[in-house]
C-alpha cells in the first residue's frame, strides 16, 4: 500500500474494502478528517470530526 492510498481487503481492488472512502467521505461532511496508517503490523485509523457539526450535543 503506498501512502496516502486507501487499502482494500479484495484482490484486485475495484469492489470491496474496508469502506474507508465512505469514512472519509462521512468525517468531511462533518468538517473533519480520517488518518489511515499501520504501525507494527497493525491498522491504525483516526477519524476526528467538529463538534460544531453536532450543535445539540453537548
Amino acid at each position: 500500500m503506498a501512502q496516502g492510498e486507501i487499502p482494500t481487503t479484495d484482490k484486485d481492488g475495484l469492489d470491496h474494502g474496508f469502506g474507508l472512502a465512505t469514512i472519509e467521505e462521512a468525517a468531511k461532511c462533518l468538517e473533519g478528517e480520517s488518518f489511515c496508517y499501520t504501525e507494527d503490523g497493525d491498522f491504525i485509523l483516526n477519524v476526528m470530526v467538529s463538534r460544531r457539526a453536532f450543535p445539540n450535543a453537548f
